[in-house]
């Protein structure tokens, strides 16, 4: 525990004095039938007996379980919000008593199996055989996507031709050793142990480091046998293949084949397995003071390395007696020499300070001992490259004191421990106590980076790609917050357009002046407007049946309950748009009204009713008997809902108010439903609405929120909503609660619902005040914080990147950057992973959804003189 709340900007990392302590140390067992430049035995590569349970059972007799952790941008935070994790790290190291290894394994990513799918759709466009399942699968693709796909296959390979792609991830691994804790009192180490008392012990363990990674907000996975053995797999090849295919995990002798490499042999100062080479290196020399990110050239280093950090916790009181010899030993050769009037020794003197601030902080048990092991393994394809890469690494090391040294003659005992098995290798310990320990932090880096991702664009500060797979994410939801001619219709565009590429539905709301028309006409979508006087006609009162009415989802179980909500709530949304609220009394009475006309159309609270009888009934054609697709029944219209509230004594004023959006010049909402709403990709544009009658534009969104939410429950394909402007949806409190439904039931359907708007004020208010909440703030926030992904562009005023700040959790320099960032460039927030972008599309799809004036202009000159110039040449 630190004596105050701040924290130094360097902390000592050579204070303690005396020796590890062997005995508690442990070292990996030796190599089985193999020296050194000799090849070593496949089976005995890997010091692994078993893996099993989620444990990973080693020759040795101990047990290791592994969790796949987190990370944090740390270098874009704060300072105090670094020195916040830092102290919660610290934390980490009070509240374990027993060893700990922390691994970050840098792997380059290979984009193959995504480029390979979106050629597969492509051919699929063109005619030829369909996309296997994998990332493009999801349905037939228009031959209108054909041109794109292609051209984002050619997009993406010239990107990667010229980025290194890699792929960071970060674990922890805990061992038990069996009768540990009596060999450290002196007694006799057992030889093997009870896999049952090892899972408990490892239980323990896991719970005790898992509270303390949520207090630092990481995210930690275990891993089950299957990633356990992949996970090894690949670390025990040099990062290159998994398990291989075939193998059956369920055998244990299946389980050890696939950890063991092709080939493998020990060289005096590196490895080859299989056709990779391997070196491995130890921190052996390290300065006097360290930094936030001390070791960031080994953990960030920018090529493929498995980097482990060995914590060993010790007991205070041990410490504080070798100190006090210390200390009298010192204070002797000091007073000797003052005594003979000689001149102090400086180091001496200095490690009497320090000997002594060591002891009374360890006494009053603000600080804690611990030893530290640090290793990295360098993989590459070629002995120049390994050589390259090494002396990179040790130079960027040295410009930071640190002293980097090959393990000789000990390669294959040392790369032992750089893998996610918990052991220590045969390298010097360093004495460290948790306050210097912590500034070693090695989750300090969070890159959006996955091989089955979306293509965001590249990152400005590493100059890779950024792929972000949503499926991973707890929900795919996606904000975007950006000032007008920002880019951020541009960058949804992209993302919608890569959406279709996995034959997903999108369903856009277009508010602008028809931004979204040529993209949407060039991918062969529907694109709607819906105006007054306009010939389009959505049905709000229709109830779209789920894929398998008998066995419904379990928040769909009341249909018609659940339509007449909605009504209800679009009833008090126009009136709103009149002046006029709703009372309690009058929202009884207008259910009862819904109710009863639905009855009347033969339709209650189960999927049954709302079907056609004649599409649930057997059907026999060509001497086959099937079921053909139910269908619903004839369903009313909202003028039939007017009609019923006129009829009513209770509801006859509402009727009447309502009777202009349903017979006059605003019935945009009467009639059945005339737009195709399976179309692949469907566009609303809502302008006429928005900008002509601003009292529909709440109506009109509304309505399409219905519509979205009918399409979420119509069939099992994912789909992406769109909606720019979004501010528009939470200025009622009822409109609001509903989206924030539809936020929910599309997290559970694997569906993806993404907020355009311009400034944060306009959903949560802004921070001076000047800007009040709107009525659904509340919901605005609960959508926020489903948003797992944020993309921040420039912001209209350095007070708009400061609320970001604020509410997002951003560093300064991060709020400068969106405050003068160039249009297309942004912060992309994915959970606690940050990155600096810049929007990269291929060309032929920049011309459809570019909104420059000028550019539009001068593609659609072109385009309209193409055909005259083609004429020409023929």
């Amino acid at each position: 525990m630190r004596s105050s709340n701040s924290r130094p900007k360097q902390s000592r990392l050579d204070r303690l004095l005396f020796g590890p302590l062997p005995e508690a140390a442990g070292t990996p067992p030796a190599p089985r039938g193999g020296g050194r430049g000799r090849a070593s035995a496949q089976a005995g590569w890997l010091p692994v007996r078993d893996v099993q349970g989620g444990m990973v059972a080693l020759t040795d007799g101990s047990y290791t379980v592994v969790d796949e952790v987190g990370a944090v941008n740390l270098q874009s935070l704060a300072t105090e919000e670094q020195d916040a994790v830092l102290g919660r790290f610290q934390e980490l190291i009070h509240a374990v008593s027993f060893p700990v290894a922390l691994y970050v394994q840098a792997e380059a990513l290979r984009l193959d199996g995504y480029l390979e799918d979106l050629e597969a759709r492509a051919r699929e466009a063109d005619g030829g055989a369909p996309a296997e399942e994998g990332h493009g699968a999801g349905g037939s693709v228009p031959p209108a996507l054909g041109r794109l796909l292609r051209a984002q296959a050619r997009f993406t390979r010239e990107l990667v031709a010229g980025a290194r792609l890699l792929a960071r991830r970060h674990y922890l691994a805990l061992r038990y050793v069996p009768g540990e804790e009596r060999a450290r009192r002196g007694g006799r180490r057992e030889a093997v142990t009870d896999p049952g008392l090892a899972a408990r012990v490892l239980r323990e363990r896991r719970e005790t480091a898992e509270a303390a990674l949520g207090h630092l907000g990481l995210t930690h996975r275990p891993l089950g046998d299957g990633e356990l053995c992949d996970l090894l797999a690949r670390a025990g090849r040099g990062q290159s293949l998994g398990v291989p295919a075939g193998v059956d995990l369920r055998r244990r002798e299946d389980r050890l084949l696939a950890l063991a490499p092709g080939g493998a042999e020990e060289r005096a100062d590196h490895l080859r397995v299989e056709r990779r080479l391997g070196r491995v290196v130890a921190v052996t020399g390290w300065p006097r003071e360290g930094r936030t990110g001390a070791l960031d050239p080994l953990f960030r280093f920018p090529g493929e390395v498995s980097a482990a950090l060995h914590l060993l916790p010790l007991r205070p009181e041990a410490v504080v007696d070798r100190l006090q010899r210390e200390i009298l030993q010192h204070g002797t050769v000091v007073a000797a020499a003052r005594q003979q009037g000689k001149p102090e020794d400086p180091y001496t003197a200095q490690a009497l300070a320090d000997a002594v601030a060591l002891r009374d902080a360890y006494a009053a048990g603000q600080i804690r001992p611990v030893m530290v092991q640090v290793l990295g393994c360098l993989w590459a394809d070629t002995q120049e490259q390994l050589e390259s890469e090494t002396r990179l690494l040790e130079a960027d090391l040295a410009a930071r004191l640190f002293t980097l040294r090959t393990a000789a003659l000990q390669q294959r005992e040392a790369f032992i421990a750089t893998l996610p098995l918990g052991l220590p290798g045969p390298v010097p310990w360093r004495d460290l106590d948790s306050h210097s320990a912590a500034v070693l932090f090695p989750f300090a880096t969070a890159e959006p980076l996955d091989a089955q991702g979306t293509l965001w664009g590249r990152n400005l500060a590493t100059k890779s790609l950024v792929l972000v797979d949503e499926r991973k994410l707890p929900a795919r939801h996606t904000v975007f917050l950006a000032a007008t001619r920002s880019g951020k219709s541009y960058a949804a565009k992209a993302l919608a357009t890569q959406a279709r590429f996995a034959g997903r539905q999108v369903v856009a709301v277009d508010p602008s002046a028809h931004e979204y028309r040529r993209w949407c006409q060039a991918l062969g979508g529907q694109y709607v407007v819906l105006a007054v006087g306009a010939e389009t006609r959505i049905n709000p009162c229709a109830i779209a049946l789920p894929p398998d009415i008998e066995h419904p989802d379990e928040d769909d179980l009341r249909p018609v309950s659940q339509k007449i909500e909605y009504l209800r709530a679009l009833v008090g949304v126009l009136l709103a748009g009149t002046g006029e609220q709703l009372s309690a009394r009058q929202r009884a009475a207008v259910e009862r009204v819904l109710y009863c006309l639905y009855r009347r159309f033969g339709m209650e609270d189960d999927w049954a009713s709302i079907a056609d009888p004649a599409s649930l009934s057997v059907v026999e054609a060509g001497g086959l008997a099937f079921r053909p697709t139910p269908r619903p029944k004839a369903m009313p219209t909202f003028l039939e809902v007017v009609e019923a509230l006129r009829q009513d004594g209770d509801t006859r004023e509402l009727g009447e108010a309502l009777e202009p959006f349903a017979t006059g010049t605003l019935a945009v909402f009467s009639g059945q439903t005339n737009v195709d709403l399976k179309a692949d990709l469907l566009v609303f544009n809502v302008r006429a609405l928005v900008e002509d009658n601003p009292s529909l534009a709440p109506a009109a969104y509304f309505l399409l929120a219905g519509v979205m939410s009918e399409r979420l429950r119509a069939d099992w394909r994912p789909k992406l909503f769109l909606v720019d402007e979004a501010h528009n949806l939470f200025r009622d409190a009822a409109m609001a609660g509903y989206l924030e439904r539809l936020y929910r039931q599309a997290g559970k359907h694997g569906g993806q619902v993404c907020l355009i708007t311009q400034r944060l004020a306009d959903l949560v208010g802004s921070m001076d005040g000047t800007i009040p909440p709107p009525a659904g703030a509340q919901s605005a926030g609960v959508c926020l914080s489903q948003s797992y992904v944020r993309l921040l562009l420039r912001q209209t005023t350095s007070q708009d990147a400061h609320h970001c700040a604020q509410i997002f959790g951003l560093a300064e320099s991060e709020a400068a950057f969106l405050a003068g960032a160039q249009p297309g460039q942004g912060l992309l927030l994915v959970d606690r992973a940050h990155a600096a972008v810049q929007v990269r599309v291929p060309p032929e799809l920049h011309r459809l959804i570019t909104t420059d004036p000028d550019e539009v202009a001068r593609i659609e000159r072109e385009e309209r003189l193409a055909p005259v110039r083609g004429d020409k040449d023929q």
